[in-house]
């Protein structure tokens, strides 16, 4: 997986794009939801992803689009996130709040 981030404002650094392994790979996942008042089964396999050490941390929140990569049977794929998420470090946050305050 990589996490792309936006840089309209700010410098982009090394660790936002590099490439990260799943701590966990769970296949074989089922689960329920509700579209459209309809319920409806789906399956999939669950990736954990530890981004603690992620070096783009200087920053107090950065979004960032996931990006999914995979080779099975010699076939590529690319799956990219719907949305960006936000990924916060609340240590950072809070000490940006205080040089500012």
């Amino acid at each position: 997986m990589r996490l792309l981030g936006g840089n309209a404002v700010t410098e982009g650094t090394s660790g936002e794009a590099a490439l990260r392994t799943p701590i966990i790979v769970s296949s074989g996942q089922v689960w329920s939801e509700t579209v459209n008042g309809e319920q409806i089964t789906r399956s999939g396999t669950l990736l954990l992803f530890d981004i603690t050490a992620a070096e783009f941390f200087d920053k107090a929140m950065l979004r960032v689009t996931p990006v999914v990569s995979w080779t099975k049977v010699g076939v590529s794929r690319t799956v990219v996130g719907e949305h960006a998420v936000t990924i916060g470090d609340v240590v950072t946050a809070l000490a940006w709040t205080f040089v500012v305050v």
